[in-house]
């Protein structure tokens, strides 16, 4: 039996899909023959690279129109029209080169997304072979989700490819049990189909340790989106407790790590203690994570979802505040009520709160080594199944 996985992204691009996916890779090659369909792009060094066929059309980035208003107009106004999303003909070029070339009776195929056109894979090998076991493996919803770029008048075709993703796959992986509960809330699902593998870490905290630092360091490890998550209002009120506080302010560093949008970027870009961050590694990942004081959970506005950096953040052992807005936010029950973790809500609660749990927490650590995730076991576990 033969594993074959499908999402047009894979390292070098490092984004939460990628880094889940090859976690999928890592759980599964010893035990099967594992194979990922991806769009062409760059040679990564990454060990999980001889397990990658890149097929059909050459991936292509958002960032390669910065440099032309028309184009990146252009690109915009036209997403507005392509379903199921702007990477179905990287999709559609990746599931037909596959289907000619590579297709085994036996595959079990897992479809990934985001994006969500992903899964037009698994339904169109369905209809090629209806024994065929597919598993659709989703991160974030797709019909309701506020960053998606269709007009409203897609909304109604949205929700009847998003229902028959979920009705015609064998199986269905959510990474939190969140969006599981959002969608049985939205369709009618046969629940014994369904399970639960989070998104785990990318970093190994095993032999964790803390890296000395001159500096009180706050960090915000992932991207911020518009309209979901911008992290705007949260450094404003963090900024303005650290100006009450009387602390050292030429001794604080805020490091925001990742992707950030561009109302994050405006607002901090004369801010002299805000540093935004690039990492293209684990091993720069981990050392941002050594250097660290306390870790920022910026919330989310208009979506139930959970962040995919909230594993890491847990299995890191290092105390975090989590910013939200309602009580409903999932990151709340995730984090659970641990000592070393503040749950901060924005709309009504005082800055001297950030003060003192940042004055009593900066130099914590609750260590965690050696603590297993689980989530090789789960994927085996899944597998499993699939011979059943």
């Amino acid at each position: 039996m033969r594993i074959v996985l499908f999402n047009p992204f894979y390292l070098p691009i490092r984004n939460p899909r990628t880094l889940r996916i090859r976690r999928i890779i890592q759980s599964l090659k010893l035990n099967y023959s594992v194979i990922l369909f991806c769009s062409k792009n760059s040679i990564s060094k990454d060990q999980t690279e001889s397990l990658v066929t890149k097929v059909g059309l050459k991936i292509f980035l958002q960032q390669n129109l910065n440099n032309s208003q028309i184009l990146s107009r252009l690109a915009t106004t036209l997403k507005k029209f392509i379903w199921p999303d702007s990477y179905v003909f990287h999709n559609l070029s990746i599931g037909l080169s596959y289907w000619i070339k590579y297709s085994k009776p036996l595959d079990v195929v897992i479809t990934i997304s985001q994006p969500f056109s992903t899964h037009l894979i698994g339904l169109l090998l369905k209809l090629k072979n209806p024994k065929i076991c597919w598993i659709a493996d989703i991160g974030d919803n797709y019909s309701e989700n506020p960053t998606n770029s269709l007009y409203p008048l897609f909304k109604p075709l949205m929700k009847y490819y998003e229902k028959r993703i979920l009705t015609k796959s064998d199986f269905i992986v959510f990474n939190s049990e969140f969006i599981k509960t959002y969608y049985l809330s939205k369709y009618l699902l046969d629940s014994n189909k369904i399970h639960i593998i989070p998104n785990g870490s990318a970093i190994d905290f095993a032999h964790f340790y803390k890296l000395h630092s001159d500096h009180l360091i706050l960090s915000y490890i992932g991207n911020t989106y518009e309209p979901v998550r911008n992290g705007v209002r949260e450094l404003g009120l963090l900024l303005q407790a650290l100006s009450m506080s009387g602390m050292d302010l030429e001794k604080i560093e805020i490091w925001l790590v990742g992707k950030q949008c561009d109302a994050l970027i405006a607002f901090v870009q004369q801010m002299k203690c805000v540093k935004i961050i690039y990492c293209d590694s684990e091993s720069d990942l981990l050392t941002i994570y050594q250097k660290t004081n306390i870790l920022l959970n910026f919330a989310n506005i208009n979506y139930p979802g959970l962040p995919s950096k909230l594993d890491e953040y847990k299995l890191s052992g290092l105390p975090i505040i989590n910013f939200y807005f309602g009580s409903d936010d999932p990151a709340i029950n995730y984090l659970g009520n641990e000592e070393h973790i503040l749950n901060f809500k924005l709309e009504n609660q005082e800055p001297s709160m950030l003060i003192s749990f940042i004055e009593k927490y900066r130099n914590f650590h609750f260590k965690q080594v050696g603590l297993e995730d689980g989530i090789d076991t789960l994927w085996l576990e899944l597998i499993k199944k699939t011979n059943q």
